[in-house]
């Protein structure tokens, strides 16, 4: 699964190949990004672009946008069936960029967060779906409420290089899959299973971090500052980045 993920620094290369215009002027480097809080992702739905939206994916048809902190990754195996998901799956994709992720070990009171990434020193690119959120009887108001925008992250089975830090992990395309993943043209559901299943990247590493990551309140570098468990054959030196 994804349960915290980075974004401090895009690759503006792979932006612009997108056809993302500009970058985020209001960009605020994040190295401890936790469900409900607001992350950028790409999304083409006439035109590229980077967008500041909830994590936690909120259905057009919920009540209310409470739930979102449920429904902060889907399962790609089931997204195209599950009523929360599908209509989002054929005609609401998006990529999260990502500078990583955290995933824990152990159990309650003793889980150690690690630090994850398929492309190391480089921005990677999640596989997701967004969502628009609007009241019912908005007219009925006296004061206007804004649309909700959120969006979720796809998972798929760890790869054996993940599988003894978690089962799930996110699914992280393949560059050469960025472009078909955006393509608001693309609505079979078997293509674009296609598309999850065999371009993504399997291949992880991974090491241990402080348990300040624990807070979501701490968000700094040093969340990504690899740390030496007892037990390690040898000390890491320096991060990944």
């Amino acid at each position: 699964m994804c349960g915290r993920f980075l974004q401090f620094w895009f690759d503006e290369t792979i932006i612009s190949s997108l056809g993302v215009k500009g970058y985020p002027h209001n960009f605020t480097p994040s190295y401890n990004i936790a469900p409900t809080q607001k992350a950028w992702i790409i999304l083409d739905d006439g035109a590229p672009r980077l967008e500041a939206f909830s994590w936690g994916l909120v259905p057009s048809w919920a009540k209310d946008t409470q739930g979102g902190s449920r429904l902060i990754n889907a399962r790609s195996e089931t997204a195209a069936e599950k009523p929360s998901f599908r209509s989002a799956f054929t005609t609401r994709r998006c990529l999260v960029p990502a500078n990583g992720f955290y995933e824990w070990t152990g159990t309650t009171g003793g889980k150690q967060p690690h630090f994850c990434t398929a492309t190391p020193k480089a921005m990677m690119a999640f596989a997701g779906l967004w969502e628009k959120w609007q009241p019912a009887n908005t007219e009925e108001r006296n004061t206007p409420v804004s649309a909700h925008y959120s969006f979720t992250i796809l998972t798929r089975e760890a790869s054996p290089s993940f599988a003894s830090i978690h089962h799930r992990m996110p699914v992280i395309l393949s560059p050469r899959a960025y472009v078909q993943w955006l393509n608001p043209q693309k609505t079979n559901p078997g293509q674009l299973k296609e598309i999850l299943e065999t371009r993504y990247l399997g291949e992880m590493e991974t090491y241990p971090v402080s348990k300040a990551v624990n807070s979501p309140s701490h968000n700094g570098p040093d969340c990504m500052e690899p740390i030496t468990l007892p037990g390690m054959e040898k000390p890491i030196q320096q991060s990944l980045f």
